[in-house]
């Protein structure tokens, strides 16, 4: 479940717990078995595209992973853009794009600490 405490006033979080509450909230929403299926369609699509799809008669295909990731997969911004915005503005930021850029700003200070790496 996802209920911020602090961000029913959609404040900016001002400590490290509230920038852990935060990223949090959106790991829960990321890790949504929809989102998750929506992420699968994206990467099968991107492999399919790249060639790394292999069939072999009348099994099933199997796929090599992308081996630079998927962290730049076409479409995978905008669908998180999706959840970004419903999440965002109840901490503060806008739900767009610049939202999210001055949310990776304003996160970027606490990066030196390791749960705070976790979760972003």
């Amino acid at each position: 479940e996802f209920a911020p405490l602090g961000a029913i006033c959609g404040n900016k979080p001002q400590t490290k717990i509230g920038i852990l509450e935060f990223l949090h909230n959106l790991y829960v929403r990321y890790a949504d078995p929809a989102f998750q299926d929506e992420i699968e369609l994206l990467k099968r699509e991107a492999d399919q595209r790249a060639g790394r799809v292999l069939v072999r008669g009348f099994v099933e295909p199997s796929v090599t992973e992308d081996p630079d990731g998927y962290y730049h997969l076409p479409g995978r911004q905008e669908l998180a853009l999706e959840i970004q915005q419903e999440i965002l503005p109840l901490f503060g930021f806008e739900g767009n794009r610049k939202g999210v850029r001055e949310m990776i700003r304003y996160c970027a200070p606490y990066l030196d600490d390791l749960e705070v790496q976790k979760k972003f």
